[in-house]
């Protein structure tokens, strides 16, 4: 029987076609006889309809170019050939909202094709689950199974159970299956075109999957079909002016049955709307962004672009993430955990980062938006590659899914190919006007036609994923760089001094070394107490001002030449600039500036001073402070995991008041160590 598990490893391996058995243990943290196992399952269904199946042949596997759609369309007619798992919960709850008749546990058996006694266990889990939404599932003779709760909670659980079930490969084919049952139609495509065309119309640009779900949410309401009805009475103030809400009453023109709820569906559509300084100048989200802009250099130690550009991609991603935030709209980011286990310290140093917009709103961020805003700045952080390498191929780099992940995707895609030329791609309709006269391949995160060789991908890969698309691009194109290193310049070389007898293994195995040498590398460097030397820590009664706190601190670093004399200047001078945005917390702070004013090796120091010294500059607020952590970052990525160390101890006030009264280094480097330790257990 097919399931969602199946169909999401079909994917992959139709992804990287002709990968190795070892490259997809890899990949899916799998054994050799479980991935046959699977293999067998998939081509059991695919047999079953009619299509070509996966051979695995001398160790490798090519699996056939068979739709998604074409799939669906087979099993629609054959239901009982797919097996309902991990997405039986959310199918209960959709179900038992949107059934406008009495929902007894019979229509539930015959929905997910189970036993009375698997349902009831469903319904017991359910129930546990919905507590943390504030909605209760009950039961009464009159309307069957039926969900209790304030409006609010019930509408952002359906929100979030839509955008949940439509994140997972057959999100889409299960939503059409259970409304059918409801004996309804998803017209949800019919919405998506009417919004790109307005699009088109009002120069407004949507957010590809997050358009996706509220076309479904439209959809359903028009069908009304929904038992509960959303609350319109959402305050919107001034952002009635913009070009968005002139959109939103055209759209209604075509569906005047959801007039009564035009607020709700405009708040929806500010959700997942790209934000444009020239369409949506907005003054808060500016002014957040600007605040936003200086924590996160000031917590990364990062001196980011002051282009215009820089300002207009971060724009575009705040922009619809403080309207979800405000309007309590979710957001699914199937990346999250690969976000934070591969940026984990950046992760740390965003979310502390976002702490303006969080008491603006006076909410939290859920962790799925730090993560998009995570990619962000990493986007930026990680594109720092070598501007003068000699580029010999063009390729699209197209991800619709909004401009975080582009960066991000971009950053990637310059790593392994530094001799690429990348032309960034953020609508699908774009991409599909360029002659193909302008690129040599394309790489992308949704499925695109072309003429040319097309690579399909996450905007964040596992380090497996990396290595096996260099190796795919590699023998479509006969090329490899990596690092400066050439692979037709190690053949030559090797040539003039032996015999090759085997050419092809050879090219293959140091193909495969050149590209998996870097790729196990972890993000974010040193750890506080590689870089804070003991010998670089010192202690004093007092200071004359900040300026000469910043000099003092700065000069075991310069003493033993990690930097210049005109890095000092530069943090000083950053400062009377800025402000003292480098105080991080109360007592507490961390000066640096750009790695090119004089930084010769990334390292730390700490000056502690008895009487506190006033850094209120500007006429900022009283900063007296007592720890001066100076820090000399050669790029933007070395030093994160000693900055989110050190966020631990910024975050923790009893430590910092131990190092303020700490007699010794010794004594100073016990307390850092300590608190690290506390703040990964809680963690």
């Amino acid at each position: 029987m097919l399931s969602n598990e199946l169909i999401e490893k079909f994917q992959l391996l139709s992804k990287y076609s002709d990968s190795s058995l070892e490259e997809m243990e890899k990949l899916l943290k799998i054994n050799r006889k479980y991935l046959i196992l699977q293999i067998e399952k998939i081509n059991d269904v695919l047999e079953s309809f009619h299509f070509p199946v996966i051979e695995v042949k001398g160790g490798r596997i090519r699996t056939p170019a068979v739709p998604l759609n074409s799939l669906f369309e087979k099993i629609s007619h054959h239901t009982g050939d797919y097996l309902f798992h991990e997405e039986r919960l959310k199918m209960i709850t959709l179900y038992i909202l949107l059934a406008q008749h009495f929902v007894s546990n019979q229509h539930l058996q015959n929905l997910l094709q189970m036993s009375r006694n698997s349902v009831l266990s469903d319904i017991k889990r359910l129930k546990q689950y919905l507590l943390s939404y504030q909605v209760e599932l009950s039961y009464n003779r009159k309307q069957g199974y039926f969900l209790a709760g304030k409006t609010k909670k019930l509408i952002y659980l359906l929100e979030k159970t839509l955008s949940e079930l439509l994140s997972i490969a057959s999100g889409r084919w299960v939503l059409r299956y259970l409304l059918e049952d409801c004996g309804l139609e998803l017209n949800d495509g019919e919405v998506v075109d009417r919004l790109v065309l307005l699009g088109k119309k009002y120069n407004i640009h949507f957010l590809s999957e997050k358009t996706k779900e509220v076309s479904c949410l439209i959809a359903i309401l028009k069908a009304g079909s929904l038992k509960i009805c959303p609350n319109d009475d959402i305050a919107l103030g001034e952002i009635y002016t913009n070009s968005l809400f002139d959109l939103c009453e055209e759209l209604l023109q075509t569906y005047p049955e959801l007039a009564d709820k035009k607020n709700f569906i405009f708040s929806r559509l500010l959700g997942c709307t790209e934000g444009d300084l020239q369409v949506f100048s907005d003054q808060r989200v500016f002014e957040l962004m600007e605040d936003i802009i200086e924590q996160v250099k000031a917590h990364t130690g990062a001196d980011f672009s002051q282009s215009p550009q820089f300002r207009q991609n971060l724009y575009s991603h705040l922009y619809p993430a403080y309207y979800r935030l405000l309007f309590d709209i979710p957001l699914i980011n199937p990346l999250k955990e690969q976000i934070k286990a591969d940026f984990g310290s950046l992760y740390y140093l965003v979310k502390r980062s976002l702490i303006p917009l969080e008491e603006y709103v006076g909410k939290l961020l859920s962790d799925d938006e730090v993560a998009y805003f995570t990619i962000h700045f990493g986007g930026y952080l990680e594109g720092e590659y070598k501007k003068d390498s000699i580029q010999t191929l063009r390729a699209l780099s197209i991800c619709p899914n909004g401009v975080s992940s582009s960066l991000i995707l971009q950053a990637e895609l310059k790593h392994l190919f530094p001799n690429m030329m990348f032309k960034p791609v953020h609508q699908l309709d774009e991409a599909k006007k360029i002659d193909i006269e302008e690129y040599d391949l394309a790489f992308s995160t949704v499925p695109f036609e072309s003429e040319r060789p097309v690579y399909l991908l996450q905007p964040v890969m596992k380090s497996i994923e990396k290595t096996m698309l260099k190796r795919r691009v590699i023998s479509q194109f006969s090329w490899i760089e990596t690092q400066g290193i050439s692979l037709d310049g190690l053949i030559e070389i090797i040539e003039r001094h032996t015999t090759i007898h085997h050419y092809p293994e050879l090219m293959r195995e140091l193909s495969n070394y050149l590209i998996g040498w870097q790729q196990g590398q972890t993000r974010g460097g040193y750890g506080l107490t590689e870089l804070l030397k003991k010998e670089f820590i010192q202690q004093t009664n007092q200071v004359k001002d900040w300026k000469e706190a910043i000099s003092l601190a700065a000069a075991p670093l310069l003493r033993e030449n990690y930097i210049e004399q005109s890095y000092i200047e530069g943090m000083i001078a950053s400062v009377e600039k800025l402000g003292a945005y480098i105080v991080l917390a109360p007592k507490v702070a961390v000066p640096h500036a750009a790695p090119d004013l004089g930084v010769n090796k990334v390292g730390m120091s700490l000056l502690q001073v008895a009487e506190p010294v006033d850094f209120d500059v500007k006429g900022d607020e009283e900063k007296q402070v007592q720890l001066i952590f100076v820090l000399a970052a050669i790029d933007s990525t070395a030093h994160l995991k000693a900055l989110q160390e050190l966020a631990m101890i910024l975050d923790d006030d009893e430590s910092i008041e131990q190092l303020i009264a700490a007699e010794n280094s010794d004594e100073i480097m016990e307390i850092i160590t300590e608190t690290i330790k506390n703040g990964e257990k809680d963690d």
